[in-house]
């Protein structure tokens, strides 16, 4: 009997049936290490123990220096991939069934899914007052430090690491026990409070106006995942996204 729960298999226009075939899980231990590793490890323990190295060095610090962060990114980087390799080799298959479809799908997603970003920032800072997000403003301030660096975290280390985590660990999990609508909430929300995460625990509330910005972007690339049937549609939509992004600010 067809369940017609709104978190259930009941099954909407966009959702793919390739994802529902038995053969493919992820299981909920390794879903787990994904997301320990990002939310604890590369939040928390990571960067607590690098702090020793850093002040062993530099006993004058104050702040991670540039070294430090990409030793901290590309931890974080491996463990990610080391983890997920399971989830990539079966997105591969994927990959290989629909090698066109994945690599166009993106692009066509893409003008819907920045306009759509764009009219949700302009109503967002309308109704709340409130300027760019701070993370944002943060990308912005690290550009003028080091902008190599800068590039390789928004158009290498984000779009794959955060689909692993987002799409990979929250969503692929969920949406291989039959679940649709479930699977996007959980992965839209938990995407956007990580990107407001900082503000959050500096006191600055005022930034949960900005998560139906990110939550938006999160469903347009749960889209790419169901649309190409794998992880590197999304990967791919979240590169152009990010990269775009980084031209036009640039450029601005």
């Amino acid at each position: 009997m067809e369940n017609h729960s709104i978190f259930g298999s009941r099954r909407p226009c966009m959702r793919n049936p390739e994802l529902d075939l038995p053969s493919l899980r992820f299981g909920l231990g390794r879903a787990f290490l994904l997301a320990a590793n990002y939310f604890i490890g590369h939040q928390f323990v990571y960067p607590f123990l690098l702090s020793f190295v850093v002040l062993g060095l530099q006993p004058e610090a104050v702040e991670f220096p540039l070294w430090a962060l990409i030793v901290l990114h590309t931890v974080t980087f491996v463990t990610t991939i080391w983890i997920a390799l399971p989830l990539l080799k079966e997105s591969l298959v994927g990959l290989r069934h629909n090698f066109t479809k994945t690599l166009l799908t993106p692009w066509v997603i893409f003008p819907l899914m920045y306009l759509t970003s764009i009219a949700v920032a302009m109503l967002t800072m309308w109704a709340s007052g409130q300027a760019m997000p701070g993370n944002e403003n943060a990308i912005d301030q690290l550009f003028t430090e080091s902008p190599m660096f800068t590039l390789a975290l928004t158009i290498v280390f984000a779009p794959i690491v955060e689909e692993l985590v987002f799409r990979g660990a929250f969503y692929r999990y969920f949406r291989s026990k039959g679940y649709f609508w479930l699977p996007i909430l959980l992965s839209s929300l938990s995407f956007a409070l990580i990107h407001i995460s900082v503000a959050l625990t500096m006191g600055n509330y005022a930034e949960l106006w900005f998560i139906p910005l990110y939550g938006t972007l999160g469903v347009f690339l749960c889209v790419a995942y169901e649309k190409t049937g794998n992880l590197y549609g999304a990967i791919l939509l979240h590169f152009i996204y990010n990269s775009v992004s980084m031209i036009l600010a640039m450029l601005a």
